[in-house]
């Protein structure tokens, strides 16, 4: 089975698929980072997270090899699910999650993000070119309607970033059941403590791919008039995604 840890951008989305990976591998799977070293899938799997383009059917074709050969492992994205995706969920051949987060918060954190990148003079992500929060805010919207065509996928596991912040191993549990994996609360507790704050390696930190990760940033940190921005924008997602306008 693959497992999509499919995510908005900006929402915990490499500390969510690091979970989901080292949870997989606790219940007695490969992880993926093995696999896409086994069987030479660099291409279709980026990154340090193993990232694939879930929207492309040749790409999603890429990982087919270790799924016919047995394996069951994770893989990353941010794009909307494809026809084949659709396909595989209905075989049981795949499951998938969602993780996203206020979309006020994405804002904030999309324009660190291009901050950076112009600082590090890469200028090719579409990120870099955000320098206003009404320029981020249009981004955002492009987010949403991804989030839109997961939320409609039948059987996919959603979660809010804010509440995996609130409390880490209950949402692990959640995943394991979801999952159909048999691990206990104590291996549950060590896969969580892995990525708190003071553990995390060099590593782990790469793939975590955090800026602040505050919860309500946007409170403090947006004008009035960038809050009407947001509203206007945003208002008919808020509710359905669990957020006060």
């Amino acid at each position: 089975m693959i497992v999509v840890s499919a995510s908005m951008k900006k929402a915990g989305s490499g500390w969510y698929f690091n979970l989901t990976n080292d949870l997989l591998v606790r219940a007695g799977h490969a992880n993926v980072r093995a696999l896409r070293e086994r069987y030479r899938l660099h291409r279709a799997l980026r990154g340090g997270n193993c990232q694939v383009n879930a929207s492309s059917p040749y790409h999603t074709a890429r990982v087919f090899l270790p799924l016919i050969l047995g394996h069951t492992f994770a893989v990353k994205t941010h794009g909307r699910p494809s026809r084949s995706v659709r396909a595989l969920m209905a075989m049981g051949a795949m499951k998938a999650t969602y993780i996203y987060r206020d979309p006020r918060d994405v804002v904030l954190s999309i324009l660190d993000h291009g901050q950076r990148l112009r600082e590090d003079g890469n200028l090719a992500n579409a990120a870099s070119g955000l320098e206003t929060v009404g320029e981020a805010v249009r981004y955002v919207g492009d987010l949403l309607d991804i989030w839109e065509a997961w939320r409609q996928c039948p059987g996919v596991l959603t979660t809010r970033y804010e509440d995996l912040v609130a409390d880490p191993q209950r949402e692990l549990a959640r995943l394991a059941a979801f999952l159909g994996l048999d691990v206990g609360a104590e291996a549950l507790a060590e896969v969580v403590d892995r990525y708190a704050p003071g553990a995390r390696s060099a590593t782990d930190r790469c793939n975590l791919h955090f800026n602040r990760g505050l919860v309500r940033r946007f409170d403090g940190a947006m004008s009035p008039r960038e809050h009407v921005l947001c509203r206007r924008h945003f208002g008919p997602y808020l509710a359905r995604m669990g957020y006060a306008a």
